[in-house]
Parts: C-alpha cells; sequence; structure tokens
C-alpha cells in the first residue's frame, strides 16, 4: 500500500521522547526517513534504540545524532552535518523544530529566585534561536516545488498568560511569529506552520501537582474532547494508556478532564507534512481540542451609554408579539444601573430597555431558577458565566486571528473582544460582590458601556455561593482579562 510520506526525509529535533518521540512514530509510519536529534547522552541508547525499531518496523532508515541547542550555532552545525554524512545529496523535505525547554519562575519568585539573564538566555537560545538558525540552514535544501514541510511545535503557553510563564510563553510567541514569516520567505519551497499543544499526557504533567491543575482546569473544561471517557468503546484513543491511578487523578483532581495524549498531537503534525496540507501555511493550528472560533462569529454586541444590568423576572411576559426594533419579542425585565464600582443596585424604570440582546442562560424569561430542578444556584451562576466567558474567549481568538493577520476588520474584532470581556467582568463582580466594576475601555470610540442580562439577582446570592463561584470562576476570568489586555497593549506597542 502507498504511503504518503514515502521517500521522504525529514528532521526531528528533541526527537527521543514525549511528543517528538511520537512524531518520528507518526512520520515513519507515513514512509519518511528520519534524523533524530537529542541532546544528553542518557538519551542516546533511547533514540537508538527507538531508531533501530522505527527502521525495521516501516523499512525506513533512521539516524540519531547528539546535538545541544543550548549552543545553538554548534548545535545546529551538528544536525547539517550529520544530514549530510547520512543522507547525502538528500532533499531535506521536512523539518519538526520540536526541541524546547520550560522552567516556570514568576516575577520575583519567592523561591527560585529573580528572572535572571541566564535563565532568559537559556530559554530563549533554545525555543527560539535555535529553531531559526536550523531553519535558515535547511532552507537551501528544501524541495524547489513547495512540498516542503516546516512545523513549529509552539504551545498555548504562547496567549493564555500561565502563571510562572513569562518568558516560556514569550518564546512560543515569538516562535509563532516566526512562522508567519517564514511561510512569506520561503512559500516557493515549504509551507510552514506551528501547532501549539494544551497540556499533554506524561510523567512530568502528572507530577505538577494540584496548583497547576486549577490553574488550567478553566482551560481544560473548554477542551470538548478532554473528557475522559468510561471505556475505549466510547474513545479509542485511551488504548494509548492511562494507568488507573493516572485516570483516578483525572476524575478526583483535574474535573474529569484529561491531557492529550502525544499521539493525537502528533496525528495532526503528521497530516500537515502530507501533500493533503499543501494549501496550509502561516497558521497556528490548535492541537489542543478547543473549537475554533474562525468558523463561527458572533454578531455585534449592543453598545449602551451607560453600564446597565438587566435582571430576569419571575413574572409571565406581558406580550408575546413582536416590538420594534428588529421584531424582537417583548419580555418583562427589571433594569438597573451600575454605573460606580461601590453603587448600590437600584431599580431605575426610566431607563430605556432594548430590543436587541443576547441571551446567555438556558433559564426562560418566564421562569426564575428554582431550587427543584436540583442543581445549586452556585452551579446556575457558573453555568451562566461560562457561557459568558465562552463568548469572551471565541472573540477573544477573532480578534487575535484578524490582528495576526492585519486583516480591515482587526480593530472592530478587538472592541468586540473588550466589549464579551467587560460583560464577563459585569456579571462576575455583581454575582461575586454584589457590585458592578468600572466598564473598562478597549482601542474604540472610548464608551464605557456594558449590557448585561442575568438570570438571579445578585441581592439574593448568599456569601458562601459568592466564594464557591469565585474559586470556580475567578482564575478563568482573570485569564482571559489578561489575554485581551495583553493583544491591545501589543496592538499600540
Amino acid at each position: 500500500m502507498s504511503r504518503p510520506l514515502e521517500g521522504k526525509f525529514g528532521i526531528v529535533t528533541g526527537g527521543s521522547r514525549g511528543i517528538g518521540e511520537a512524531i518520528a512514530k507518526n512520520l515513519a509510519s507515513k514512509g519518511c526517513s528520519l534524523l533524530l536529534n537529542f541532546t544528553s547522552e542518557t538519551s542516546r541508547a533511547r533514540t537508538e534504540a527507538l531508531c533501530a525499531t522505527l527502521s525495521s518496523t516501516h523499512s525506513i532508515r533512521c539516524v540519531s545524532v547528539q546535538a545541544d541547542l543550548s549552543t545553538p550555532e554548534e548545535g545546529v552545525k551538528q544536525i547539517i552535518n550529520a544530514a549530510a554524512t547520512h543522507f547525502p545529496n538528500t532533499t531535506i523535505d521536512i523539518l519538526i523544530n520540536n526541541a524546547g525547554v520550560s522552567a516556570d519562575r514568576t516575577l520575583n519568585d519567592p523561591e527560585k529566585g529573580l528572572i535572571d539573564t541566564p535563565y532568559f538566555n537559556w530559554h530563549y537560545s533554545i525555543n527560539v534561536l535555535a529553531p531559526l538558525l536550523l531553519t535558515q540552514a535547511v532552507a537551501p535544501h528544501l524541495p524547489t516545488n513547495r512540498s516542503g514541510r516546516i512545523v513549529n511545535i509552539s504551545s498555548v503557553s504562547s496567549s493564555l498568560g500561565f502563571v510562572g510563564q513569562t518568558v516560556y510563553g514569550g518564546t512560543k510567541a515569538a516562535l509563532e511569529a516566526m512562522t508567519r514569516t517564514w511561510a512569506r520567505e520561503l512559500a516557493d519551497r515549504a509551507t510552514v506552520n506551528a501547532v501549539n499543544p494544551g497540556p499533554v499526557t506524561g510523567d512530568m504533567y502528572f507530577k505538577t501537582g494540584e496548583g497547576f491543575w486549577n490553574q488550567i482546569q478553566g482551560f481544560q473544561d473548554n477542551t470538548p474532547l478532554s473528557k475522559l471517557a468510561d471505556s475505549e468503546k466510547e474513545d479509542p484513543n485511551l488504548s494509548i494508556g492511562l494507568t488507573d491511578e493516572q485516570k483516578g487523578l483525572v476524575r478526583e483532581k483535574m474535573g474529569g478532564r484529561r491531557p492529550a495524549f502525544t499521539e493525537e498531537v502528533a496525528g495532526v503534525v503528521g497530516m500537515l507534512c502530507t501533500a493533503d496540507g499543501g494549501w496550509c501555511t502561516g497558521s497556528v493550528k490548535s492541537t489542543n481540542d478547543r473549537i475554533h472560533p474562525v468558523l463561527f462569529k458572533m454578531p455585534p454586541r449592543l453598545k449602551p451609554s451607560s453600564a446597565l444590568l438587566r435582571l430576569r423576572t419571575p413574572r409571565a411576559p406581558l406580550s408575546h408579539g413582536l416590538r420594534n426594533p428588529g421584531s424582537i419579542p417583548n419580555r418583562s425585565i427589571q433594569t438597573f444601573t451600575t454605573p460606580r464600582r461601590n453603587a448600590t443596585l437600584k431599580p431605575n424604570a426610566s431607563i430605556t430597555t432594548y430590543g436587541a440582546i443576547r441571551a446567555f442562560s438556558s433559564t426562560p424569561a418566564s421562569a426564575a431558577p428554582s431550587s427543584t430542578s436540583g442543581r445549586s444556584q452556585a452551579d446556575l451562576i457558573v453555568e451562566e458565566l461560562q457561557e459568558l466567558y465562552e463568548t469572551a474567549t471565541d472573540e477573544l481568538e477573532i480578534a487575535t486571528e484578524s490582528t495576526d493577520s492585519a486583516t480591515i476588520y482587526a480593530a472592530s474584532d478587538r472592541e468586540s473582544a473588550r466589549d464579551a470581556l467587560n460583560s464577563l467582568v459585569a456579571a462576575f463582580e455583581l454575582y461575586t460582590s454584589g457590585v458592578a466594576p468600572e466598564p473598562a475601555t478597549g482601542e474604540g470610540n472610548g464608551e464605557t458601556g456594558v449590557l448585561v442580562e442575568l438570570a438571579i439577582d445578585p441581592a439574593d446570592v448568599p456569601e458562601n455561593v459568592r466564594e464557591e463561584v469565585r474559586k470556580r470562576v475567578g482564575q478563568r476570568v482573570r485569564e482571559v482579562k489578561s489575554a485581551v489586555e495583553n493583544l491591545e497593549a501589543r496592538v499600540h506597542d
């Protein structure tokens, strides 16, 4: 049977373990001969054994080369010399820039010390300079018919702002920026893409502990395929393997959301390396199973001139007819004005009732949340905030994509992301403190209003529920707020 990469030759850095090993296996299964780079002497036996297995199993050539990319000039020279020695006069069809390092450290870290120049240079030498120099060295050896493939392994840390990843996240953002540039510079010879995995299985992930798992829980909750299935019948990929102990940790400590398997990430990389990936370049592909928002863009939001809270009431609608503007069904709602952070919520009958408004809760306008539903008040609030959060993250990713691509919609998309963030923050603050924040402005026309519609009166939320909501949702709100602010700051820099 014909294999899609039969006769091709590729280089994989960091190919001895983890994602790099899984990519090597995937490419070899498609007929690609390989040069696998490893760093330390302790990885030699493992990498040589992997090469022997791939060669015998898939009838390809596989050679390993030791090269320390913390000294990029020397490391790149060793990789290119090994390619010339073992695969002379051979086109380099595929390059996978996978090798990378990460050691979390916060600003003025009380345990690990300051972020200093050696720490910074270590990350940037391996994660940024090494792939740059290697790609530059490989470029003259790429095919001349656009069939070449370069895939850079990035991370969701490039955009999500995880605590402790000031430097690591910066390196991955730099790698994604270089990806877009190389896609243009090498367009006549190769496609250049990046993939950005989220959490991936491995001993390291399960040793990170509850602090890290809690930090990424919001991310995991928004990855549809991460739900841990009960059996291989429901998710065949479970056959790849999680121990019973690891499954227990996922269910008890990770909200039932598993990390990706390295083979799942490798499958996306392998797909990009085939001929089917020939019309995809300069992109950052999600290998964290979150829904890509470009496929669905929400309509523009209202921008009232003052901050309003709309609260659904349990009364039946006054009318089921249609009204203008926009022929929106009439709803019985009570409006509150909340223009200042410390303002008391007061009904205000004089405020205009808008017709075109998005409803984010599944609770009908004619029905108040009921304790007979079997769901706690905290669960109802979290569900409502979750929908606002998903809208904000969708708008953020749309804005990021259009900003990176410099489209004519970029400014409008960033304004929509800011509007969605303001709605989320206002609802969160009202539910957790009973007061609304002063809406932040983005880069638009200076309007500071935000309109939210809540299913529960914040005044009826007891303190123990407020605290539970803060714990369950607070980190997610802070993450998306930081990401929107970073995007706006990047535009102005």
